[in-house]
């Protein structure tokens, strides 16, 4: 069964996305770790990378020259974590990356849109539980990435992408946690509080929190988090420059349509 369905469907493939759960094997330990280094040349073995001849593309053989891994939940990490994702993830691509293939890095900021079962579902947790407090009125700005520019920028880089190199893409200018958060909100009919408090503050409670619950036997999950104080305080701000520059990457899809559109599947 498998062998035919990956020779119908996978032998012919000649570009790949591969969606990597970094996260999961960095908590799990240095063995995780190494699994994951396996498994990423045992994929790229199994795709049987490096350039088709001239003769055997005519005929329908292929091989792939481009290898995309995508690690995903980087939202998932705080913020001070995310430079070392970024190293781990770009030194696993550039072992594997070879003369015969190339595998390129992919960094959105803040994935967001239809379907979306990260950002607003625990935004919209936390304001309902009435956890959600503003830290420094969520002037901070960040990046953003609607999921249809994450689609855009996965095509251009398995297609154009530099073998061993990392791309940020995002929707464009970063903007104000509080200009971004609000009307995100609001496509699921949620009005955002107003209390804010200074960020020291609250970063200070939200490692308490999580200390307490972490080292005491307590129920539910804490009040606070600094993932949550992250997500509407801290600055997180990149530049496509690159990918526009190498790989011809442009936002698709401008944060009002998004929202518009995320409203508009809200209200049917």
């Amino acid at each position: 069964v498998v062998r035919p369905f990956f020779r119908d469907h996978f032998a012919r493939i000649d570009r790949q996305i591969v969606l990597v759960d970094a996260l999961g094997a960095i908590h799990a330990g240095p063995p995780a770790m190494e699994d994951l280094r396996r498994a990423m040349g045992d994929i790229l073995a199994a795709f049987r990378p490096g350039r088709s001849a001239f003769l055997a593309r005519l005929f329908g053989a292929r091989r792939i020259d481009r290898i995309l891994f995508a690690a995903t939940k980087a939202d998932h990490l705080h913020h001070s974590q995310h430079g070392r994702l970024t190293a781990i993830m770009e030194a696993l691509v550039r072992e594997a990356n070879g003369k015969s293939f190339r595998c390129v890095v992919l960094r959105p900021r803040l994935i967001w849109g239809n379907d979306d079962t990260s950002v607003l579902p625990k935004l919209i947790e936390a304001v309902q539980s009435g956890r959600f407090v503003w830290a420094d009125h969520g002037r901070a700005l960040t990046s953003t990435t609607h999921v249809e520019n994450v689609c855009e920028g996965l095509w251009l880089a398995a297609c154009r992408g530099r073998g061993g190199e990392a791309y940020f893409v995002s929707d464009g200018e970063p903007v104000p946690y509080r200009d971004f958060f609000p009307p995100l909100l609001a496509t699921a009919g949620v009005t955002m509080p107003r209390k804010s408090v200074p960020l020291a503050l609250a970063s200070a409670y939200a490692s308490t929190m999580e200390a307490l619950w972490e080292r005491l036997p307590l129920r539910g999950a804490p009040p606070a988090t600094r993932l949550m104080v992250e997500l509407g305080a801290k600055p997180v701000t990149l530049s496509h420059a690159k990918a526009t520059q190498e790989l011809g990457y442009a936002p698709q899809l401008s944060r009002a349509e998004g929202l518009a559109r995320l409203g508009a599947c809200g209200a049917g």
